[in-house]
C-alpha cells in the first residue's frame, strides 16, 4: 500500500451510485476526520484571519511559508488533512517563483499585510 487511507465516504459512494455504473454497499462508508466536530465556523469562515489561524482551524490550517534555504526545509509541519500521516505547510510567495505560476484570485489571499502573491487554503 502506499500511504493514502482508503477513506469512502457516504458522498463517494451516493456519486458512484448516480452514475449508474455500481451499486454501493453504504456500510463500508467512512467519514473524513477533517474538520470533524469543528463547528459551523470552520466551515463558513476562513482558514486564515488577520494572518492568523482562528481557534475553529487549529491543528487543520497553516501559516507559514514553504521555504527551503541550504538545502534545508524551512517550513511548518503538521497533520495532513485525513489525521493519518505527516503533511508539510504549503503556502507559497509567487513573487519568489517562475512568472509561469499565476497568483490565486484575491479572495483566496489571506495575508493582507504581506504582498498579494502569498497563497493559503
Amino acid at each position: 500500500m502506499g500511504g493514502v487511507p482508503e477513506l469512502l465516504s457516504s458522498l463517494t459512494l451516493g456519486l458512484l451510485h448516480d452514475s449508474g455504473w455500481y451499486v454501493p454497499d453504504y456500510s463500508v462508508a467512512t467519514g473524513s476526520p477533517f474538520g470533524h466536530g469543528a463547528g459551523c465556523e470552520f466551515l463558513e469562515g476562513k482558514c486564515i484571519v488577520d494572518g492568523e489561524i482562528p481557534s475553529y482551524g487549529a491543528g487543520s490550517f497553516c501559516n507559514t511559508e514553504y521555504k527551503i534555504t541550504n538545502g534545508q526545509f524551512m517550513g511548518g509541519f503538521g497533520c495532513d488533512p485525513t489525521h493519518t500521516s505527516m503533511g508539510i505547510c504549503d503556502l507559497v510567495d509567487y513573487s519568489t517563483l517562475d512568472s509561469a505560476y499565476t497568483p490565486p484570485p484575491p479572495e483566496f489571499q489571506y495575508f493582507p499585510e504581506m504582498p498579494v502573491s502569498f497563497f493559503a487554503c
